[in-house]
């Protein structure tokens, strides 16, 4: 099961790989970094858990990519979800600082590593084609909807209906089967993907236009 209600289910090669590489972290930071329920060498610990959080990434968006359409639109969730599992793995020794602690740290490092911002494809590089070699054809096939809309009306309505309830964001989001993140996501940029936007709508009893 995964870890983000956007993302389908693992597959058992997903899951041996990640089982693999929380392996190997922990075994890393039990020999390296924790001793006694204590951190010596906070510096190495750095190291590793944002070289796990890059593998998690990559192990994620692989699997992800068999079974999702538009998987660029969801690499903020699936980065999400490594900085989980590395965090997991530390939390695990019970150590201070906790998770928390690196989980800023680790987003960062994802974006770096993808080397541009989440959620868009990458540029590539012009083509030179020669007319001569292009064929002309008509196009039946229609387009797939993106999975992400814009819907700017839904940041007050929100407020207004968590305010209206006496409920967190967290409770809304619970009820909307969706994460404290997208919400938040939705409160600063107005985007949210459209299968959240439905539950969403339902829970509140409002119909939500989106741009």
């Amino acid at each position: 099961m995964s870890l983000n209600p956007d993302l389908p289910p693992k597959s058992y090669k997903m899951l041996r790989y990640i089982e693999d590489q929380s392996s190997v972290l922990k075994h890393d930071l039990g020999k390296h970094c924790i001793r006694d329920y204590a951190c010596y060498n906070e510096k190495a610990a750095k190291d590793y858990l944002r070289t796990a959080a890059c593998a998690f990434y990559e192990i994620l968006k692989t699997g992800y990519r068999e079974k999702i359409y538009g998987i660029y639109e969801l690499e903020e969730e699936i980065a999400e979800e490594a900085v989980r599992h590395t965090l997991d793995c530390w939390n695990s020794f019970n150590v201070r600082p906790t998770g928390d602690y690196w989980e800023e740290e680790l987003s960062r490092t994802i974006v770096q590593h993808v080397g541009r911002q989440l959620g868009r494809r990458p540029k590539k590089a012009p083509e030179t084609i020669s007319k001569s070699s292009v064929k002309t054809e008509p196009n039946n096939k229609s387009k797939r909807p993106s999975a992400q809309v814009n819907c700017p009306s839904a940041r007050r309505l929100i407020e207004a209906y968590i305010q209206s309830n006496a409920m967190s964001l967290t409770d809304l989001a619970i009820k909307a089967q969706t994460t404290d993140r997208s919400l938040r996501r939705l409160r600063t940029t107005g985007k949210i993907h459209r299968d959240i936007l439905k539950n969403l709508a339902t829970v509140m009893g409002r119909k939500l236009q989106t741009s």
